[in-house]
């Protein structure tokens, strides 16, 4: 009931969106989509698809580093379909729940192993997502890429110290046993909200016994640079993906815009958004975009380009899990 509810909010924020971006140019923003270059979409859809390869690899090197056999081609199907949960939960933390409940069912790892592993995978996106979040505003600042309003300085500043705090806050999380207990214990309430587990009380009884062996395994990853490192640098890859898939998207509207502007403009996005509660940070991603290319491409053709996006990056993404979750589910 609650994933419906959120589908729903996501078509109604959807239509607000197209409705302010079509009202003004409609004829000409239809004739820039229809019109578009298909060769560059491909390219940015496959670049879109790399992202989650580059994200596939790190789980599985997390896994396997963890101690249990994962190959690619699972963590992959894994991730393509957590793109729906991602998609249609705020935050996306609809993904990691149903990644818990996969790895449990289909590789036999236990509920507080696995929440271990998720934990390790979102530690090392997060703190390749504020690395890179801080380097563009550092670097887009120094260079004058943008000529900032004072709102969207703010705005990106607010969201650079939420991710922070994040970031720190996972630093904390492995030598504190009540934070351990609580990301546990959370983890396992969605589950049981969604009906993912049924015998919840049971469940929880275990975790005090478990949450020795989670702070030790988190600490032991923690105290591995070599995987840490690799897996951070994996995730910069993806979300470097994602700016690249941003750039063919202006490629196919027809506009000139350099690779390395798109992909610092597209972080920082990112970073504006991310701290939105609607599930796809819908409407604050779309004002983010619009209120940072403007700098580069104004009017109609700026409207067509965050819709083409959008699609691209967003939509396509969570149908496409979608599709795959029922199919799996229909086995």
């Amino acid at each position: 009931m609650k994933f419906k509810r959120n589908i729903l909010l996501i078509i109604f924020v959807g239509i607000i969106v197209l409705f302010f971006a079509l009202k003004d140019d409609f004829d000409e923003i239809m004739n820039l989509l229809l019109n578009s270059n298909k060769l560059y979409i491909i390219i940015s859809l496959i670049f879109v698809f790399i992202s989650d390869v580059f994200k596939s690899i790190s789980l599985k090197k997390i896994v396997v580093n963890s101690g249990y056999s994962f190959s690619f081609k699972k963590a992959l199907s894994l991730m393509i379909t957590a793109n729906f949960f991602n998609g249609i939960t705020p935050f996306s933390l609809g993904g990691q729940p149903f990644e818990l409940f996969v790895l449990k069912k289909e590789d036999n790892i236990g509920y507080v192993d696995g929440t271990n592993i998720l934990f390790k995978d979102f530690y090392t996106y997060q703190m390749a997502f504020i690395l890179l979040g801080a380097i563009c505003y550092i670097c887009s600042s120094l260079f004058n890429m943008v000529v900032y309003s004072p709102i969207v300085i703010r705005i990106i500043r607010l969201g650079l110290i939420i991710n922070l705090c994040v970031a720190l806050f996972l630093i904390y999380i492995p030598h504190s046993r009540k934070g351990n207990y609580k990301i546990v214990s959370f983890i396992l309430n969605i589950l049981n909200k969604f009906k993912i587990i049924k015998d919840k009380e049971s469940i929880e009884e275990k975790i005090n016994n478990s949450i020795i062996k989670f702070k030790k395994q988190t600490r032991e990853t923690i105290n591995s640079p070599k995987v840490i490192i690799k897996c951070i640098i994996l995730n910069c890859l993806k979300i470097i993906c994602i700016g690249i898939a941003t750039y063919y998207c202006f490629k196919a509207i027809g506009s000139n815009i350099s690779i390395i502007d798109t992909i610092v403009m597209t972080i920082l996005v990112m970073i504006m958004s991310s701290f939105v509660p609607i599930p796809g940070a819908s409407g604050g991603m779309e004002f983010s975009f619009v209120a940072l290319f403007s700098y580069f491409v104004i009017d109609a053709k700026l409207s067509a380009i965050m819709l083409l996006w959008r699609f691209l990056t967003y939509y396509v993404p969570m149908i496409f899990g979608g599709l795959t979750f029922l199919t799996l589910k229909g086995e």
